[in-house]
């Protein structure tokens, strides 16, 4: 049975790739029917043709919700059958745990080789999960030395991050919250190293999947 597949990404290389790993892959018959380089052209693809299997970069230009689960909370929405192969490179653990609880069963790491891509995506569609190695050590890390997530901040550190991701400054946060800058940056800090997250925009990431601000 030949599988309808989608493929997504904003570089036309990365489509190239992952269509000739999968056209490649022995035991299946990967036929790659339309290609996507914006979430807005993949979304009225699958509106307007059959689709067996999704392959998708994690960020997609000119999508409307102003974090990258948004597109995929969507998918898995309007398609909850569709089996989804997300490609990536972000290792932040809680984004990783974030897509496995929107139902996201197969994240391919981009600095794998695309020679595995076809086994993986072979494997998913027979109702297994797939998760590159790195990312499955990042996670085991993760656990291993961070087990509780959020539950971990102090209560002082929970107000920051609160407050920073609703755009607020850090002179802005220590006005509010009558301590100096140093003190609100030095916060900041342990609580991003508490999470596993090491620069603004993933912090971002992490508060728009577990709804941070209030």
């Amino acid at each position: 049975m030949t599988i309808r597949t989608i493929v997504a990404d904003d570089h036309p290389a990365v489509r190239l790739g992952v269509r000739a790993a999968l056209e490649r892959t022995p035991r299946a018959r990967f036929c790659v029917s339309a290609e996507a380089d914006t979430a807005t052209a993949l979304l009225n693809l699958l509106k307007q043709a059959p689709c067996d299997f999704l392959v998708t970069d994690f960020r997609m230009p000119e999508h409307d919700k102003p974090d990258a689960l948004g597109l995929l909370r969507q998918l898995r929405a309007s398609y909850p059958r569709l089996p989804i192969l997300v490609l990536t490179m972000v290792d932040n653990p809680m984004v990783l745990r974030g897509l496995s609880n929107i139902g996201i069963r197969g994240l391919y790491d981009k600095q794998d080789c695309l020679s595995g891509l076809g086994q993986a995506s072979y494997n998913l569609l027979r109702g297994a999960t797939y998760m590159s190695p790195r990312f499955v050590t990042r996670l085991q890390e993760y656990e291993a030395d961070h087990w509780g997530g959020n539950e971990a901040l102090s209560t002082r550190e929970l107000a920051v991050l609160k407050l920073l991701v609703s755009g607020m400054s850090g002179r802005d946060v220590a006005t509010r919250l009558n301590r100096s800058e140093k003190t609100i940056s030095r916060q900041k800090r342990c609580a991003m190293e508490k999470l596993g997250i090491s620069h603004d925009t993933a912090l971002m990431e992490y508060a728009a999947m577990v709804g941070l601000p209030a």
